[in-house]
């Protein structure tokens, strides 16, 4: 109620010029950006970039962080004008890296991995990565991780590359869930554990995410870290093809040629009350 009434005067107040200069010179950083994100999202109103850009403006000018990394993110999409301006958008990601913003210090890495607006450099990227990593952005702990594995940007070494990947796992980012079932499952900087590999690929498949669900599917039709079974094999085949996956459709198909009308039918029903309850009640 009370924050409804406080987007109303603002939106009210800031709309008449005569106001306009005075309010605005009274409002904080913070209270900038949240208008700002208001007419981005479109919070009680139709999203506006261009008042969204205005407002996210001001408060990075102010110095706050969040609103000069969005306001990057402006420029870098061309939300603003229909046009990105990677040199903009790389000055403003700088500002808010300045302040250790996480994921500014990741844009900026993504910037020289990618080579917008930069010269590609995979050292210069692989630092900007670590640092938004040592700060705990998940996403850039991916990146790390994977730069690490691949020996992109850095020397090759595996077990650094498991390290990351698992911090990002435990933040529940669900690629690296996978991916530390994968190097689990293989041994790729750490000892095989293919219970481990399986777990972790349970994890990943009750946080709803496709691509788990088909290689879960995998591992109880294969026997691979569990116990052989074909009708949870067909549980998390049927759910990835809920998901939009032909691969989960064919496999959970293919499959149907092996098993029982039973087996089935229960398949079945087990994956609809995994569905039902959002994954609470399930196998």
């Amino acid at each position: 109620m009370y924050k409804k009434i406080f987007i109303f005067l603002m939106s009210f107040t800031l709309a008449h010029s005569s106001f306009s200069d005075n309010v605005e010179g009274s409002l904080s950083s913070l209270d900038l950006y949240k208008l700002g994100y208001q007419f981005e999202v479109g919070i009680d109103q139709e999203a506006d970039q261009a008042k969204a850009h205005t407002y996210y403006q001001k408060a990075a000018t102010k110095g706050y962080s969040e609103a000069q990394y969005k306001l990057g993110r402006l420029y870098y999409s061309g939300d603003i004008d229909g046009k990105a301006d990677f040199a903009k958008a790389f000055d403003w990601f700088s500002k808010a890296a300045e302040q250790e913003h996480s994921a500014a210090n990741w844009a900026i890495g993504y910037m020289y991995e990618f080579g917008s607006g930069r010269d590609k450099n995979a050292k210069e990227a692989f630092s900007w990565y670590l640092k938004s990593a040592e700060f705990g952005y998940k996403d850039a702990q991916v990146s790390v991780a994977g730069m690490y594995l691949s020996g992109i940007g850095i020397e090759k070494d595996p077990k650094k590359s498991f390290d990351w990947y698992l911090k990002a796992a435990f933040q529940g980012d669900q690629w690296a869930q996978v991916l530390v079932s994968i190097s689990y499952a293989n041994g790729i900087g750490v000892e095989a554990d293919k219970y481990m590999a399986f777990n972790w690929l349970k994890l990943a498949s009750l946080n709803g995410f496709v691509p788990a669900q088909n290689l879960l599917g995998k591992a109880y039709q294969a026997g691979d870290g569990v116990k052989q079974n074909n009708k949870y094999a067909h549980v998390w085949y049927s759910l990835a093809a809920g998901g939009g996956s032909e691969e989960g459709y064919k496999a959970m198909r293919d499959l149907e040629d092996n098993i029982s009308e039973k087996e089935k039918s229960d398949a079945v029903g087990l994956a609809i009350r995994c569905n039902a309850t959002e994954y609470s009640d399930c196998i």
